[in-house]
């Protein structure tokens, strides 16, 4: 025990292997770093032993403070994908997270390329599944700039920010409420907001990659009474429920299962 006069337990970092990987309640669950660019990027996936699905869903997740906060969401789909026998992968975005990278190189398209290469590894590690990509708010827009490239056949957008520009002024809308009128136009909540990547967002066409896309757009949201314009040709799942920026795991339940439901259907998600 530390503190109590002994040493502390050390291991060698061969010894960590054996913690990467573990089994239980019918999963299979390894994490592990892969590169993109520069940097290493923290993942963790999940997996059926005995795969029923051919579906992977890599999770992107959105940007700064509200990537930690949606965090469980997204361990939550790729758990749930996963006990229904497919499999899913939540990885932190560059200079998020454990992983490596510098804030102020963030731009949307790094953030897809972000997205490209944890498909590309998942696809390499678990090739039994067919890999898409699920984003939730700005990774919404992360994934439906990153699936072009991929080729992917489905694309599943959780409460979507579709307009990256309108994304971050809504953020730095709340961080100045936040700070009580003190907050800088440079950072919100501690996270760095970089002139390049608020630019970035303007210089991507999200709204062409959807129109563009030849597969299966599912779009889960909450019900609210001045609902968001969907693309015309978007499957819309509406939840029953309003969105919290930190939902609870009762708060996040219906979203999931609304997924799991559209993607494996209601008797092998309630498995």
């Amino acid at each position: 025990m530390v503190g109590s006069g002994e040493p502390a337990e050390s291991h060698s970092p061969h010894e960590w292997d054996a913690f990467q990987r573990w089994t239980g309640n019918d999963l299979v669950r390894e994490v592990y770093y892969f590169r993109s660019g520069d940097d290493r990027l923290y993942a963790s996936a999940y997996a059926s032993p005995r795969p029923r699905l051919s579906t992977g869903l890599v999770m992107c997740p959105s940007w700064g403070s509200e990537m930690a906060h949606l965090q469980d969401l997204c361990h939550d789909v790729a758990r749930g994908l996963a006990s229904a026998g497919g499999a899913g992968l939540v990885y932190h975005p560059p200079a998020h997270g454990d992983s490596t990278g510098d804030p102020a190189g963030l731009t949307l398209e790094r953030l897809a390329q972000a997205a490209k290469d944890a498909a590309r590894d998942a696809g390499g590690r678990l090739p039994q599944h067919r890999w898409q990509l699920c984003g939730i708010r700005l990774g919404a827009s992360v994934a439906m700039v990153a699936a072009e490239e991929l080729s992917c056949e489905l694309v599943v957008l959780i409460e979507p920010a579709l307009d990256p520009a309108a994304y971050f002024e809504e953020v730095r809308r709340a961080g100045r409420r936040g700070a009580l009128g003190h907050g800088t136009e440079e950072a919100v909540f501690g996270f760095p907001l970089p002139a390049s990547t608020v630019a970035s967002a303007s210089e991507v066409d999200v709204g062409g990659a959807v129109r563009r896309f030849p597969g299966r757009v599912l779009v889960v949201r909450a019900a609210r009474r001045d609902p968001p314009s969907m693309p015309a040709s978007a499957e819309t799942i509406t939840v029953p429920r309003a969105w919290r920026p930190r939902p609870s795991a009762r708060q996040r339940a219906p979203f999931v299962e609304a997924v799991i439901s559209a993607l494996a259907g209601p008797v092998e998600a309630a498995r």
